[in-house]
């Protein structure tokens, strides 16, 4: 009896203690508040390079239709990252590079004949290239340092300069995969006559006006017609 008294008694100090000891023990515990959001400022963090290169994409449209160019598509280019390009060229053409590929150019005359490349050089440094076994190619990959750079290529007989501008940048094609390559066939509208090459004199035509009306044929007598024809060649050798 004595035994479970003193049990009783040990049981109801140790209730009140921990009763008085609690609040102080809890109180001092408090939850970690969840970190604040980031702002707009941090989310929208670019830097210099990242803005110029996100203009640029956004005036001359990049990544799908680039100016003075026309995407081809050719069977297989989709499923292997391939994308071609019809490029006509005028001073300071815009090649895309893609990030971890590569661009591949291609020289024509104004007939579709390629034409040798004889040397090249970039304005600064983040890019490399080199002439592959064509001797009308030139394959551009990135390298260190800027992200642009001004490309000039110098053609075999030809005296001027090609003027380009190089960029490295994030390709997709339409179904969103990654491009890693790029084909650009650069026509010209210079041709090859008697070993040297000569630029074309270019005459623009009149173009069908689609709102005129359309002459009516029907009230005419075609064999009259080639009747009168033929007496017209008659007189005329005569």
């Amino acid at each position: 009896m004595r035994y479970l008294i003193k049990y009783f008694m040990c049981l109801i100090i140790l209730i009140s203690t921990q009763a008085t000891l609690s609040p102080i023990v809890y109180g001092a515990i408090t939850m970690p508040e969840p970190p604040p959001e980031l702002s707009d400022s941090l989310k929208d963090f670019r830097t210099k390079e990242q803005i110029n290169l996100q203009r640029a994409q956004d005036s001359t449209g990049l990544l799908y239709s680039v100016q003075n160019q026309e995407l081809k598509v050719v069977s297989g280019d989709i499923e292997s990252g391939v994308q071609r390009y019809d490029l006509k060229y005028r001073p300071l053409s815009i090649i895309i590079v893609p990030q971890f590929g590569q661009a591949i150019m291609r020289f024509y005359d104004v007939n579709g004949k390629p034409w040798d490349i004889r040397d090249f050089e970039f304005q600064n440094q983040g890019f490399v290239a080199q002439k592959s076994a064509i001797a009308s190619e030139l394959m551009i990959k990135q390298d260190l340092g800027a992200s642009s750079s001004k490309l000039c290529v110098r053609l075999a007989q030809l005296q001027m300069p090609l003027v380009f501008n190089v960029r490295a940048s994030k390709v997709v094609n339409e179904v969103n995969k990654l491009v890693l390559t790029t084909i650009s066939s650069v026509n010209l509208d210079v041709y090859k006559d008697l070993g040297e090459y000569v630029m074309p004199n270019i005459y623009q035509f009149a173009k069908v006006n689609p709102l005129a009306s359309k002459i009516d044929y029907s009230h005419v007598n075609q064999d009259e017609l080639v009747k009168n024809l033929v007496d017209a060649v008659i007189l005329k050798d005569e």
